[in-house]
């Protein structure tokens, strides 16, 4: 099955999305994702957490890696090359 292929502001909304629903993730305000190159993984791309309460961040870790996952099996990152 292919992944459907979404811009880096489409994806960054639908992980921001997932995350906010996990009780350890309502407190991320913000995300990046970047791409990941090469074979590495079954997805080209990640996500790292760029704001959230200084207590919450290991629970919002949690949440981030289970959204990735979830995630990661239905999309992927647009990228330059369209390959």
């Amino acid at each position: 099955m292919s992944k459907e292929r979404l811009t880096i502001e489409e994806l960054t909304d639908k992980v921001l999305g997932k995350i906010r629903e996990c009780k350890e993730g309502s407190g991320v305000s913000e995300i990046s994702i970047y791409e990941i190159e090469g074979d590495r993984s079954d997805r080209n791309w990640g996500v790292t957490i760029v704001g959230a309460g200084r207590d919450e961040l290991s629970a919002a870790s949690r949440a981030a890696i289970s959204a990735m996952l979830e995630l990661g099996r239905r999309y992927d990152l647009l990228t330059d090359d369209r390959s």
